[in-house]
């Protein structure tokens, strides 16, 4: 995320959206999350592929917004916490948003 930060923080695109994700799950079985009430709305993303994706603060436009809000994550104790980046609703790698032109 970082090295894709450094060129496109703060690129924003229709359709296109940033997360901090903080745990990956086969099923969901409401496990409380530490420090969850510090980091603001945490939600619940099943996209189809077999997990349910935990992301905490909402949605954000730009990779800067992001990782500024991960960087509160890191800071209230959570182990994990990284960026996921979503197109039209589907998970796609940074790489891809490059690719199709919507970070520049």
């Amino acid at each position: 995320s970082m090295k894709f930060a450094e060129k496109y923080g703060t690129a924003s695109a229709e359709g296109m959206e940033f997360r901090v994700q903080i745990a990956a799950v086969k099923e969901d079985h409401n496990a409380p999350l530490p420090n969850k009430s510090k980091l603001g709305k945490v939600e619940k993303l099943d996209l189809s592929d077999g997990f349910i994706r935990i992301t905490v603060g909402g949605k954000f436009k730009t990779l800067n917004e992001a990782l500024e809000h991960n960087r509160k994550v890191v800071n209230a104790g959570q182990k994990e916490g990284f960026i996921i980046a979503l197109y039209e609703g589907k998970r796609v790698m940074f790489e891809e948003l490059e690719r199709l032109g919507l970070l520049k």
